[in-house]
C-alpha cells in the first residue's frame, strides 16, 4: 500500500507578504527531501496555494487533500 503524503503551503507565505520566513521556499525543499530520501511507494501531492492566507489554508488543504487522494484520478486543475 502506498505512503501518501500531502504538503501545502499558502503563496503569500513569504516576506514580501509580511512574513520573517519564506515558508514556500522551506515546503520546496522538503518536497524534493521528501522525494529524493523515500521509497518508491511514496506519493507526494505538493501544492502552492495561491490566495490563501493563514486563516483560509485549512480548510482549502483539507479540500485538496481529500480529492488527491480519495480519487485516484484527481488531476488539479492549473
Amino acid at each position: 500500500m502506498p505512503i501518501k503524503v500531502c504538503l501545502c503551503v499558502a503563496s503569500v507565505k513569504r516576506p514580501e507578504f509580511g512574513d520573517k520566513e519564506d515558508m514556500v521556499a522551506g515546503a520546496k525543499q522538503l518536497a524534493e527531501k521528501i522525494v529524493a530520501q523515500s521509497a518508491k511507494d511514496t506519493v507526494l501531492k505538493f501544492r502552492v496555494t495561491n490566495g490563501a492566507r493563514h486563516t483560509t489554508a485549512f480548510s482549502t488543504t483539507l479540500s485538496f487533500k481529500l480529492r488527491a487522494f480519495l480519487h485516484p484520478s484527481y488531476k488539479e486543475r492549473t
